[in-house]
């Protein structure tokens, strides 16, 4: 039997060290590429509810008000606000680039925190964010709220 030198051994173990790393970033890669945009089917169906628009206020009993701006003709903007030392502040705000029926987020912003989105791990852990926003707007009854135009006000300019 041959035994290793502690050369051998080192060398060895720091190539193993070095594909367990790679396995790890491989996964990661992996797993970011796939949540890199959300199903926000909530938001989409409450555009499609209200239809043409640049802003959107929907009052809900109970909620704080939810806002949807178009930013952009790819872009818009979904938060809801309240009222803090006089000023509005997002709780939360998330701006979302609109991609073949799917929705990226691009920036997130609480309070005085604001982080964009630069790179596919940050976009992914959004995306997991967002999808959980979505189901807690939808569970909470904003998308049936949007059909009544008394909850409902809508910008055009």
């Amino acid at each position: 039997m041959n035994k290793l030198t502690k050369e051998q051994k080192r060398v060895a173990k720091k190539r193993r060290a070095e594909n367990r790393a790679k396995r790890v970033v491989e996964s990661h890669i992996k797993k970011s590429v796939l949540t890199t945009h959300v199903d926000m089917d909530a938001i989409t169906e409450i555009m499609h509810i209200v239809g043409d628009f640049d802003y959107i206020a929907i009052k809900n009993k109970g909620f704080m008000p939810l806002h949807i701006e178009r930013l952009s003709p790819s872009m818009i903007s979904v938060a809801h606000y309240y009222d803090w030392n006089g000023d509005l502040a997002p709780d939360p705000e998330m701006i979302f680039e609109l991609r073949d029926g799917f929705m990226q987020p691009t920036c997130y912003r609480y309070l005085n925190f604001t982080e964009v989105m630069r790179d596919k791990f940050t976009i992914s852990k959004y995306c997991e964010s967002a999808k959980s926003w979505n189901g807690r707007i939808r569970q909470q009854g904003f998308v049936e709220a949007s059909k009544s135009k008394d909850n409902v006000t809508v910008g055009v300019l």
